[in-house]
């Protein structure tokens, strides 16, 4: 369980992230760009002509759980999240981004057991957001699970494995957090490089 799950301290002006989210558009999760496509076709051996997650999941041989997340692409030039990047940046050496999204799960949505690649591959800053002096968001009870793993309730920044199985239940309320992919190291690598 060692390379699940990695709490990050990292201070950020949550109000101000979530007027940013406010800014941007929200667009659906399930067309979103696959970023990893061809790496998958090369690993698995398996063509896909569809570039989105929807179309995708439509070539795959077998059935995946329907996703309702919105999510809002980041410009990594905002100040705010230009900070954000040279932290990690900081905190770990040589680290890469891949997508930066803020992602909104409303209340209900729970999500099955899946893998994010090639949809995004190997570690995930996750920075819940709820607000400090303009918002007061809820705090959710949701539980981020591993298949044969461990359980995480993410409510302070932290990394996770996303190349493993995983899933998320009990989202008793609406969830927005700020996603950083790092796609050129695995959650073991970072713990071997992290200052």
């Amino acid at each position: 369980m060692d390379d699940e799950y990695l709490s990050f301290d990292i201070k950020v002006d949550q109000d101000k992230l979530i007027d940013y989210f406010h800014s941007l558009v929200k667009t659906d999760i399930n067309d979103t760009v696959v970023s990893h496509k061809e790496e998958f076709e090369e690993i698995y051996n398996y063509k896909i002509k569809g570039t989105t997650v929807k179309e995708f999941k439509k070539e795959l041989p077998f059935s995946t759980h329907v996703r309702r997340d919105l999510i809002s692409k980041c410009n990594e030039n905002d100040p705010d999240i230009s900070d954000i990047c040279k932290f990690v940046r900081e905190k770990i050496p040589g680290a890469e981004f891949g997508l930066i999204a803020f992602f909104f799960q409303r209340k209900g949505e729970d999500v099955e057991l899946h893998q994010d690649f090639p949809y995004r591959k190997n570690s995930l800053l996750m920075i819940p957001l709820f607000g400090e002096r303009k918002y007061a968001l809820p705090k959710s009870n949701a539980v981020t699970y591993y298949k044969d793993g461990g359980e995480y309730q993410v409510l302070s920044p932290a990394i996770v494995n996303v190349m493993k199985s995983h899933g998320v239940r009990n989202v008793d309320q609406d969830r927005l957090m700020l996603h950083l992919e790092i796609p050129n190291l695995t959650i073991e690598q970072i713990k071997r490089r992290i200052l």
